[in-house]
C-alpha cells in the first residue's frame, strides 16, 4: 500500500495494516518475520513528489481537469491542460493516461516528469473504456498509440530463454528457430523498445523493420565513439 507515496491516503494506511497483521496472526504468521523474508529492491523507480501525486488523485476522484507543467524524456518543457483518465503503475513508475487538450489526443504522462500540477474547474472529458484499452494496449510499452511497425527480433543463447519467458506485448508472436527464439509484436514509438533490446547486447538481432535496425546501429556507433 505504501507504494502510493501519497499523503492523501497515508492517514488511512495504518488501520489497514493492522487488519492485515491480524489476518496473518490468525494463520499463525508473524508479520515482522514475514517482512524479514521479503525484500523489494526497486531499480528504475523515479521519485514523484507527494504534492503531485495528491493533486492527480484528487483530479481522478473528483473528475476534474488538470493543468500541468511537464518535461518530457528529451527535456522539452510544455504546459498542458489534460483530462485524467487512469493512473498506471508500469515498470516501477507511475503514469497518468489522459486526454491532452493541447494535442487533442490521448497521451501518457510520467508523474515523475510533472513539475507542477493544478486542479481546474472544468470537468474532465470522459473517454470510453474500450477506446482507452485499444489505445494503450495496441502498441509497445508506455509509448502507446496506433501501431505503425512490427518488430521482428531474434534472440540467441541465454537471452533466447529469457525472452521466451517474458511477455513483451499482448499481441506478441514467438517461435523457436532451433536454439534461437524469434519474436514479433507491433509498436508505435521505438524509444522504450530500443532500451529493452540493448539490455540483451550481442544476444539479440533486429530482423525488421529497417528503421529500427538503423536506430539501433546508429546508437551503437555513438556508444563506440565514446571510447575512441
Amino acid at each position: 500500500v505504501r507504494e502510493f507515496d501519497s499523503s492523501l491516503i497515508q492517514q488511512d494506511i495504518q488501520p489497514i495494516e493492522q487488519q492485515i497483521a491480524q489476518l496473518l496472526a490468525n494463520h499463525h504468521i508473524d508479520i515482522h518475520v514475514l517482512k524479514d523474508k521479503i525484500k523489494i529492491l526497486p531499480t528504475t523507480k523515479q521519485h514523484t513528489h507527494n504534492h503531485i501525486f495528491d493533486v492527480v488523485n484528487l483530479a481522478l476522484i473528483q473528475n476534474q481537469r488538470l493543468q500541468i507543467d511537464y518535461q518530457d524524456y528529451e527535456g522539452r518543457a510544455s504546459q498542458r491542460d489534460i483530462s485524467p483518465q487512469q493512473l498506471v503503475y508500469y515498470q516501477e513508475n507511475w503514469y497518468l493516461d489522459s486526454y491532452c487538450h493541447l494535442r487533442a489526443e490521448l497521451r501518457s504522462f510520467k508523474l515523475a516528469n510533472i513539475q507542477q500540477a493544478h486542479l481546474l474547474k472544468q470537468t474532465c472529458i470522459q473517454v470510453e473504456p474500450v477506446t482507452l484499452q485499444q489505445h494503450y494496449a495496441s502498441s509497445y510499452g508506455i509509448f502507446s498509440g496506433e501501431p505503425k511497425h512490427t518488430a521482428q527480433l531474434e534472440f540467441y543463447g541465454n537471452a533466447a530463454r529469457e525472452a521466451a519467458s517474458r511477455q513483451w506485448h499482448p499481441q506478441q508472436q514467438g517461435i523457436w528457430q532451433g536454439a534461437n527464439y524469434e519474436l514479433r509484436f507491433p509498436y508505435n514509438d521505438d524509444r522504450e523498445l530500443i532500451r529493452d533490446i540493448l539490455k540483451y547486447a550481442d544476444q539479440v538481432k533486429v530482423l525488421a523493420p529497417t528503421t529500427l535496425q538503423h536506430n539501433i546501429s546508429q546508437l551503437a556507433e555513438q556508444v563506440r565513439a565514446l571510447y575512441d
